[in-house]
């Protein structure tokens, strides 16, 4: 149980507690936001609140699904600020550090993660958030742990106030409760994404160019498509969604494992090295 949990000390360990003075003395915060940003120490802080009902993080699998921030109910979010700091965080050289908001005055420390993907928006209470994918960089098997142990407290710690006030509980309350913990239907959530008009005859270029070979690992094609073709997918080295061009010397074909890696784990000497082969592409693109 989280009673377990080492307060905080000297080191900080996945699992550390921390109260809201030492979190903001640590690290040289402001007081209040749930992305806050630290000049002084390169790194940019992240606070996720399960209670808060009108934040709604919650975790697929291994990853943390953070909204982003906002003012509560007064229109669209967009990257300003600490969404900002977040998206740039990598460019800019930031560590990015998680805590989850146990009490009003306790953090526990989930180590340090980073952005599992592109930023995509959700549609909420009629309004746009930013959802930001978010993994533990070294320790997913700790966080993992931590996290069911956080979870499993709550749970215990509902069940005691739902018997302690049952005598004041509408008792389809208490119904709805019992129901939604047996229930196996998966939550429903309405995602809206922006969606980039492709230039279809690049693509059809670009694969043509690596004839059927992945231009960052070197192997072929893991399969054939329905036609009989080899199946590479289109990866545009500077995202278009932080500004990158729909352009020969932007695009590379690559196997379905390493775009997912440049989606993640975005390594500077594998970008380097496609930025060299998309070069040459693009040379051969406008020379036609």
């Amino acid at each position: 149980m989280l009673d377990e949990i080492n307060e905080f000390k000297n080191k900080l360990e996945i699992g550390s507690v921390l109260t809201r003075r030492e979190l903001i003395k640590k690290y040289d915060l402001g007081f209040n936001g749930g992305i806050r940003k630290s000049t002084k120490n390169k790194v940019i802080i992240l606070v996720s609140d399960r209670e808060d009902n009108k934040v709604q993080d919650r975790w697929v699998g291994d990853t943390l699904m953070y909204t982003g921030t906002g003012i509560p109910e007064k229109g669209d979010q967009n990257f300003e600020r600490g969404n900002k700091w977040l998206r740039d965080a990598k460019d800019e050289d930031y560590k990015i550090l998680l805590f989850m908001k146990l009490e009003p005055d306790r953090y526990v420390y989930f180590g340090e993660v980073f952005l599992a993907d592109s930023p995509s928006s959700e549609e909420r209470d009629d309004r746009k958030v930013i959802i930001f994918p978010i993994t533990s960089k070294n320790n997913v098997e700790k966080v993992r742990l931590l996290n069911s142990r956080i979870i499993d407290e709550n749970e215990s710690k509902l069940q005691t106030r739902v018997r302690k006030n049952s005598s004041r509980i509408n008792k389809r309350v208490i119904q709805i409760y019992e129901e939604s913990k047996n229930s196996k239907n998966p939550s429903v959530y309405n995602v809206t994404e922006k969606r980039f008009d492709r230039n279809q005859a690049l693509v059809k270029e670009a694969k043509i160019f690596a004839n059927g070979v992945c231009q960052l690992c070197g192997n072929n094609a893991p399969f054939n498509d329905r036609n009989d073709e080899p199946f590479l997918e289109v990866h545009h080295i500077n995202w278009l969604s932080m500004g990158g061009s729909d352009s020969a010397d932007n695009v590379i074909a690559l196997c379905p494992n390493c775009h997912r890696k440049m989606h993640i784990v975005q390594d500077k000497s594998d970008k380097e090295k496609l930025v060299h082969k998309a070069k040459i592409f693009a040379n051969q693109v406008y020379q036609k």
